[in-house]
């Protein structure tokens, strides 16, 4: 019996034991791995705990960094539509004030019927201006034609010494101070917006959502610095509201 065990030993247990201590010295490896990683971020808790606050704090910037430049891009695009919606409201008010200043000069001045119908013309183009392209485009031509009336007047003493006139004169000036301080307002807060729209980070924000540039009204500054000549934009027709 013992010569049986003895040859089984030698033959097989022999190979065997090897096999058996490697995969043991493998499982002891693991085992001692696992330990360390255990050991590891048992005593550095303190900068996992520091990791995942990091990673949270950078996503909630993020996330606000967004959430504040929307809000300034919706602040300032609000105050720059406010601005320019009065604009339109004024100068609608001026575009009114135009026939009544032609029916009055025309009395005085009928020989100079090309500068009324300039005037005329140039007033349906503003009134049927149907974006603010034609819009500025038309309201160039109404204040060179509104400038040109403007002359006629100063060239007629009888006529410019009614008293119609002179108030329509005072309206008219009145108007466009009020027409260029409210572009100056508007220039300077497009000027805000576009700064939003060229400058890092916000552009990002700006292209992300296809945001695009606001043109400012040219020389309304010097508009202020003289009455009653006319400037830029917008609208009176009734269909454009």
């Amino acid at each position: 019996m013992s010569l049986i065990r003895a040859v089984i030993r030698r033959a097989y247990l022999d190979k065997l034991y090897p096999i058996r201590a490697l995969s043991k010295r493998q499982l002891n490896g693991i085992k001692k791995l696992t330990g360390s990683i255990k050991e590891y971020f048992a005593k550095h808790q303190i900068l996992a705990w520091l990791l995942r606050t990091l990673l949270t704090v950078a996503i909630a910037a993020i996330v606000w960094a967004l959430i504040h430049w929307y809000n300034d891009y919706a602040r300032v695009g609000t105050r720059a539509e406010a601005y320019f919606a009065q604009v339109g409201v004024e100068m609608k008010r001026r575009t009114n004030l135009i026939p009544n200043l032609v029916v009055a000069a025309r009395k005085y001045a009928f020989h100079e019927e090309e500068i009324f119908k300039h005037v005329s013309d140039a007033r349906e183009m503003f009134v049927r201006a149907k974006n603010v392209k034609q819009r500025m485009e038309a309201a160039e031509k109404l204040d060179a034609a509104l400038s040109k009336l403007l002359a006629l007047v100063e060239r007629y003493p009888d006529l410019k010494a009614t008293e119609s006139i002179q108030d329509l004169i005072k309206e008219l000036s009145n108007t466009e101070n009020r027409i260029a301080e409210q572009k100056a307002k508007y220039n300077e807060v497009a000027r805000m917006y576009n700064q939003l729209l060229s400058t890092f980070p916000t552009n990002i924000l700006g292209r992300i959502y296809g945001f695009g540039q606001r043109k400012p009204y040219i020389g309304a500054e010097s508009d202020l610095l003289k009455a009653p000549e006319v400037d830029f934009e917008w609208k009176e027709d009734s269909t454009d509201e």
